[in-house]
């Protein structure tokens, strides 16, 4: 009988590339495991002084580190370089920011300042106390003042020339709770509350100061009303979404042809905060457990209504909010928590220090912690 050759299943060639895949998948395994490493720490690689009054609040900005207090603002990097200063005399300022511009008001008096990156863009002196006053990527301010029973609209350019006006009567409409300005200063949109009637009623006023064809007169686009609702809070999540922020529940608007409403979100339980984005809005509410006691939870959601997840989170936090990277931080000024967008926890952790603020930089690990007088470089561990 003739024997055979008998042949290897697999070849050489087989087994490096078998051996490529499997190192290939460990590698990925490993960076996978890495992105999502839960930290618990914390270690202080540079210490870099600063001078600052007590009440100054910081914020990322244009890649440098903003600052703003009763006294003025200030930009510089975060080796403590100064880039610009500007002085100003408010009792209660109020930052707002979008894009490439910030806006810095004093609520309840009648000044407000526009800046950028290269400084000082614009000064504004209203003639009534500002409740309320936001900025648009462009540059653009829209100002709400209010006079007894009546709340007057105002749209400025960066530099303080008025685009539009308006007023808002209280015997017909109601009073202004909230505002907010679209990015692209097109549309504005802000809640009334009305008690005319003996009822608590609130409506929700879509404005449009730039196509004149959509709107009436008084520049109305659109607007909804809500019996035995109260809306403190509003948003709009990029040019085409926004949301309503409620005592009992979310409301989440579509404008893409039309103003309409996309969803309505009931809430069973307290809201204690709320923050987003120009994707997200976020709510922590107050959970009451079978057992007794309280569950803080945090609910993130798309601006199309979404819930995109939902975690427990533990401790009393004076600050929530969404990061540059997309991270959310939440902090009481020594406890510190970092969740990732898909709601896992990256850091849980305490500093001695009293911590104002928490700003990702370079890498996966990396954050500036600002503290009165300092800006940490650390590294997570």
């Amino acid at each position: 009988m003739e024997e055979t050759e008998s042949k290897p299943i697999f070849s050489p060639k087989w087994g490096r590339i078998i051996l490529i895949l499997v190192l290939a998948a460990c590698c990925a395994a490993g960076y996978f495991a890495y992105l999502n490493r839960s930290y618990t720490g914390f270690s202080i690689q540079e210490r870099i002084e600063r001078k600052s009054v007590e009440t100054t609040d910081y914020r990322s900005f244009d890649g440098n580190l903003f600052s703003y207090s009763r006294d003025g603002a200030s930009l510089a990097d975060f080796d403590g370089n100064p880039i610009w200063n500007e002085s100003f005399d408010m009792e209660n300022p109020t930052c707002d920011q979008s894009g490439d511009y910030l806006l810095v008001y004093d609520r309840e008096r009648t000044g407000a300042i526009v800046l950028n990156a290269d400084g000082l863009k614009g000064k504004l002196s209203m003639t009534l106390p500002i409740v309320r006053a936001c900025v648009a990527g462009n540059g653009n301010v829209a100002v709400l003042m209010q006079d007894e029973d009546t709340a007057y609209l105002r749209l400025f350019t960066a530099s303080g020339k008025t685009i539009a006006s308006g007023e808002v009567h209280a015997e017909n409409t109601g009073y202004p709770l909230a505002m907010d300005l679209s990015d692209d200063a097109t549309r504005l949109v802000v809640s009334l509350l009305d008690l005319n009637s003996g009822d608590i009623q609130t409506t929700v006023c879509f404005y449009d100061f730039y196509n004149s064809k959509s709107v009436d007169k008084n520049h109305i686009l659109a607007n909804f009303s809500y019996s035995d609702e109260i809306i403190p809070e509003l948003a709009f999540l990029g040019d085409d979404a926004a949301v309503g922020f409620a005592d009992e529940e979310l409301i989440f608007f579509d404008l893409h042809k039309k103003v309409t409403v996309r969803k309505r979100i009931a809430l069973a339980d307290e809201v204690q905060a709320v923050f987003y984005s120009k994707e997200r809005a976020a709510i922590i509410t107050s959970h009451e457990m079978d057992g007794g006691g309280k569950n803080n939870l945090l609910h993130v959601y798309t601006k199309s209504g979404q819930e995109k997840f939902f975690t427990r989170i533990s401790g009393n936090m004076s600050y929530a909010g969404f990061m540059d990277n997309g991270e959310i931080l939440l902090h009481n000024g020594h406890q510190i928590r970092i969740f990732r967008d898909d709601g896992k926890k990256k850091l849980s952790t305490k500093s001695e220090e009293n911590i104002s603020a928490v700003i990702p930089w370079d890498g996966q690990r990396n954050y500036y912690f600002i503290t009165k007088n300092q800006t940490q470089k650390v590294v997570l561990q």
